[in-house]
């Protein structure tokens, strides 16, 4: 299953995003076919800054811009949305944040979980298992994130970063 029926709203997050782009990443396929399959994904803006840091850390400068030019693309075609987010999107980001202190969430993540609410949907297309699982959605009526795609492997905070490639000496 790449995305369940009748889903149209699908947040995004890093880790999934890069891994469809990343050829290299073991979870490569599976993300690039949620990718090219979600009729909508919503990212936030946040999550677009990681993007393009981490896509030319390790995939290198022009690989990255190719996923940029792409990701730019869908925005285009209404298949990606990047919404604005608000002082008080911020506010509730940072209240997620602490109440779920022992997980050290970076902002990017906190919030997913916040344009989750205003987009009403729990779907979440990420490798970040960890953080996800524990989030609950904002909302009386929603338990849990359902996380995309299915069946990939658990990602620990080492097999999710890479390390650093050494940087040329600049002349």
């Amino acid at each position: 299953m790449i995305l369940p029926a009748g889903r149209n709203v699908v947040m995004a997050d890093t880790s999934a995003v890069l891994a469809g782009y990343h050829q290299a990443d073991p979870d490569h396929k599976a993300a690039r076919d949620v990718l090219d399959a979600a009729p909508t994904l919503i990212m936030s803006p946040l999550v677009l800054a990681e993007l393009d840091h981490l896509g030319r850390e390790r995939m290198g400068y022009r690989a990255a811009m190719s996923m940029l030019d792409e990701l730019q693309q869908k925005m285009a075609q209404g298949r990606l949305v990047v919404p604005e987010l608000t002082s008080l999107d911020i506010e509730r980001a940072q209240k997620i944040r602490k109440h779920y202190a022992d997980l050290m969430l970076d902002l990017a993540d906190a919030t997913t979980v916040v344009l989750s609410a205003a987009w009403q949907t729990t779907y979440v297309f990420t490798l970040d298992k960890r953080d996800f699982l524990a989030l609950r959605p904002l909302g009386p009526h929603n338990s849990h994130f359902t996380l995309l795609p299915v069946g990939i492997r658990a990602r620990t905070p080492s097999t999710q970063r890479q390390p650093r490639r050494p940087r040329r000496p600049r002349r």
